[in-house]
């Protein structure tokens, strides 16, 4: 026996020293620890049957000897092993193998309810993970869900680079959180993802220059909607470079992509109409600045030239010219014959003086559903042309829905007469003369949302103006009296007559009490029209 084994039973099992005369119940060195007896039940090779019952002395006992008693425990370990081993054969589960892209893959199998795990999106076909993934992008575009979503597993990396996902991406700075490094990331989704880009939005990427825009616009020549709202370093060349690139263009949105003190050049904006006009669905020109006008639109000044336009933007435009601007209303009746949304807030424009039979022959607008042409300009509004103007452009628009002519005053008598629509729904006449009120008697069949807000009234008070219409507003949803003279008596008449009232808004109305010039809507409205229908005293 070495010494370690002797230093080690010296020692005891974990180091402590132990009394010489004490018995040990353990030790390595089983030479000098003393064995304990152990009974014959626990162990396996125990057969009772060997030995004699009854028996009191040693000799009726069948006493196997020391080699037998081994040969038979490495014989029962030996089956006990082979037995556990069958065990485990059994309860071992079937596999399957199926083969897939030449490399052999273990599947559960199927007719098993517990092998199939429904939980895991990874186990998904590939088309069906790529559904869901349209469905979730189809309102926001493909960023920045698409992005995340590849970070899920390896299947969703693989269905989130489909091209056929990303043809909606939306780039707002406002909404999408960017990076320093974002032409990068740009030009990296550009060329790896945008093979089927159709609708682009790079709003307010104050950044983007000329060169990086050509580069996008010939990447991806699928696309049909372009946004490049507050681009204002691209200047007039976007828009050469636009028509030159974008062979399948429906819509495209350039406001505010020139400096402030910058003019669109009219050769630009002649090229642009001239090369994708025919194909144009909506264009935006709003808070541009434009020389010449408007001989940068005589390139569609013929019948037909933009047949498909539903949608002008003009607002906030800057007509920098000598003389006042002119719009050439009957000139576009036959060039835009489908347009349905004509936006001119805060233009300052006359209609083209031309004959009176040119008038009479030109179609109008007859699809026409939205007109806004608010003023914030009141010297430039006191006249009468203005109302002419209006007359002109909505000429055949029968179907009109929405009119806002806010801060345009001095109508005449017969301006309601003149108009040919018969069921507007949305009006805005705040600011305006007390001539328009014949407006709300002509469309009270149909007004869901009327404005009145500072109402301008000669020689009686907005209360007794408005109180007057009240029979005919049963059908008004949304009443803005902002700045105007009612009294609690016309705010309860409202509660009588306005049965579908949804909103009211009372603010800076100067003969009621503190408490209630504010905005009412959903429940506050409830409770404040009840209280006006209990209690007599309320409000006086």
């Amino acid at each position: 026996m070495s010494d370690d084994c002797v230093r080690r039973g010296k020692r005891g099992i974990l180091g402590v020293p132990y009394p010489k005369n004490d018995r040990r119940l353990f030790s390595f060195t089983p030479v000098q620890g003393d064995e304990w007896p152990s009974s014959d039940d626990s162990d396996e090779d125990f057969n009772i049957k060997d030995y004699s019952k009854g028996s009191d002395s040693e000799e009726g006992v069948n006493t196997p000897s020391k080699r037998t008693l081994v040969s038979k425990k490495k014989s029962s370990k030996k089956a006990s092993a082979t037995k556990s081993r069958t065990k485990g054969k059994k309860k071992k589960k079937t596999k399957y193998k199926k083969y897939t892209n030449n490399k052999e893959a273990e599947v559960k199998d199927p007719n098993n309810e517990h092998d199939v795990d429904f939980t895991s999106w990874g186990s998904l076909p590939l088309l069906i993970i790529q559904r869901v993934l349209h469905y979730a992008i189809q309102e926001d575009g493909a960023v920045p869900f698409l992005l995340r979503a590849s970070q899920v597993s390896r299947s969703w990396q693989e269905a989130a680079r489909s091209s056929v996902l990303w043809q909606h991406v939306n780039l707002d700075r406002t909404r999408v959180k960017l990076h320093k490094d974002r032409s990068k990331g740009l030009m990296f989704l550009v060329k790896n993802r945008f093979s089927r880009l159709e609708r682009l939005n790079l709003s307010n990427w104050s950044t983007l220059n000329l060169a990086t825009l050509e580069t996008i616009l010939k990447k991806c020549p699928t696309i049909k909607q372009l946004t490049l709202q507050g681009c204002n370093k691209l200047g007039s060349s976007c828009l050469t470079a636009i028509a030159d690139e974008c062979n399948s263009l429906v819509a495209v949105d350039i406001m505010g992509v020139a400096l402030p003190a910058q003019c669109l050049t009219p050769q630009s904006v002649s090229h642009l109409l001239q090369t994708r006009g025919s194909q144009l669905e909506e264009l935006v020109l709003a808070k541009n600045a434009f020389n010449k006008w408007p001989k940068v639109l005589d390139p569609i000044m013929s019948v037909n030239s933009m047949p498909h336009l539903r949608l002008l933007d003009l607002s906030n435009c800057q007509f920098r010219s000598r003389s006042t601007p002119e719009f050439p209303v009957e000139s576009l009746h036959w060039a835009w014959p489908n347009l349905e949304v004509l936006l001119l807030s805060s233009c300052d424009l006359i209609g083209t003086k031309v004959e009176q039979h040119v008038k009479e022959a030109s179609p109008g607008f007859p699809k026409l559903r939205e007109l806004h042409f608010p003023s914030i300009n009141m010297s430039f509004c006191q006249g009468n042309w203005q109302q002419k103007l209006i007359e002109r452009i909505l000429k055949g628009s029968i179907g009109l829905q929405f009119l806002d002519i806010r801060g345009r005053i001095l109508y005449q008598s017969n301006f309601p007469e003149n108009l040919p629509c018969t069921a507007v729904e949305h009006l805005y006449i705040g600011r305006c003369d007390q001539n328009v009120l014949p407006l709300v008697k002509k469309w009270s069949h149909s007004l869901a949302t009327l404005e009145m807000a500072n109402l301008i009234t000669v020689g009686e008070d907005d209360g007794s103006s408005i109180t007057s219409l009240l029979p005919s507003m049963a059908t008004v949803k949304s009443l803005d009296l902002a700045g105007t003279d009612v009294d609690f008596s016309c705010v309860r008449k409202i509660f009588q007559h306005c049965k579908s009232l949804t909103e009211l808004n009372l603010e800076r109305c100067r003969n009621i009490d503190r408490g209630m010039k504010q905005n009412f809507w959903g429940q506050r409205l409830k409770e404040f029209a009840q209280k006006c229908s209990e209690n007599a005293d309320f409000g006086s």
